[in-house]
């Protein structure tokens, strides 16, 4: 029953690069290789900060970013001195990163510049990039843990950089929001539904007066909201992306939301019956767990305020061999729902999970 998180989809916002911090979603704004390289942590990893060498140009900065086993280190060296109203600035000298896109045509990257700003402490509490084509803020709790990504993207628009464009649309019906990717390129034209994460909530807004649409769901221990910005008749473009990353706290499991892996239950003494479930909502074929499968009603030993009390938790074990692992699923409506896979692991300390997981907002819990 355990599947892979799919995290958000990996939506196309231009030519290749990752402005990101190899966060769910893979936006692309055109930066090959710049900013991605803290996809060897993520929002579980520690950062850490050094202390500047100086603070005239040439002075430096490293940053080591531990996840599990794996260490990366990134140099940032001074390009630009601070002054009374700006900060300094700097660029990645090491490791090296790309200087051409990898094009045919083998385009000439300007690379992103970076500013920090930081705490009372003395610590790196944001990191600031900033490219021609979009800026992205994080920010860590106590200059060492990644607590939300902001990207905003300088000038939205359709048009693409090869001359095409690329949009979105939105159609609401009865079961729910269908969006739509439309690619142009001279007389050439296509469009296809993209994939929405069940835990999806959108809603019409507008920035100044245009016309926007939000949409934000959650899966792993992010919470990520897409801002769409309206540019002609029904088409939109997407103009930033706030991702808000839950802590795990004291907790000794993680939430890792998989809203791809849903399923309902009726568990009984002579076994498992198993309904998946798929994005849209509609049951599939039932099966009968495997005997190494075992299902088991489990309780937090509180329920933390912002968790439905109807909402009921499911852990799977599954054992092969000598080895065991266990998915835990959760429920808002009770047993009588629909389950949505929340953490996995060798053993699940669900209290720790339900604490994580009473900080998704409402509106998308009542949707697992």
């Amino acid at each position: 029953m355990h599947m892979n998180n799919d995290h958000f989809g990996g939506l196309d916002l231009g030519p290749a690069g990752d402005v990101g911090r190899g966060q769910p979603g893979g936006f692309d704004f055109g930066l090959p290789g710049a900013g991605c390289l803290g996809g060897a942590g993520g929002s579980n990893a520690t950062y850490s900060f050094g202390t500047p060498t100086g603070t005239a140009v040439g002075s430096t900065l490293t940053e080591t970013i531990t996840s599990g086993t794996r260490t990366t280190t990134i140099v940032y060296t001074e390009t630009q001195a601070a002054t009374a109203t700006t900060p300094a600035l700097f660029q990645i000298t090491a490791p090296t990163l790309p200087t051409h896109d990898g094009t045919s045509s083998s385009t000439s990257i300007t690379p992103p510049t970076y500013s920090f700003v930081t705490g009372s402490s003395g610590v790196v509490v944001t990191e600031n990039i900033t490219t021609a084509s979009a800026t992205e803020t994080l920010t860590y709790a106590g200059g060492t843990q990644l607590t939300e990504t902001l990207v905003t993207i300088t000038s939205p628009s359709a048009t693409t950089a090869n001359g095409g464009t690329h949009t979105y649309s939105f159609t609401t019906g009865t079961s729910g929001t269908t969006v739509t990717e439309n690619d142009s390129y001279g007389s050439v034209s296509s469009s296809h539904t993209e994939p929405v994460n069940p835990t999806a909530v959108f809603a019409a807004t507008t920035i100044g007066t245009t016309a926007a649409e939000t949409q934000t769901s959650v899966s792993g221990n992010a919470i990520q909201k897409i801002t769409y910005i309206n540019t002609s008749g029904s088409n939109y473009v997407v103009s930033s992306t706030d991702t808000v990353y839950i802590p795990q706290g004291s907790a000794t499991t993680a939430l890792n939301i998989n809203p791809n892996d849903r399923a309902e239950f009726s568990i009984t003494s002579s076994g498992t019956t198993i309904t998946p479930v798929n994005a849209s909502g509609t049951t599939l074929t039932s099966f009968t767990a495997s005997s190494s499968n075992t299902f088991a009603v489990v309780t937090p030993t509180s329920v933390p305020a912002g968790l439905p009390a109807a909402g009921s938790f499911v852990e799977e074990t599954i054992t092969n061999g000598t080895h065991t692992n266990s998915v835990l699923f959760y429920s808002a409506t009770g047993s009588s729902g629909i389950y949505t896979e929340v953490a996995h692991g060798t053993t699940i300390d669900v209290t720790g999970v339900a604490n994580q997981l009473a900080q998704v907002p409402s509106s998308i819990l009542g949707l697992l």
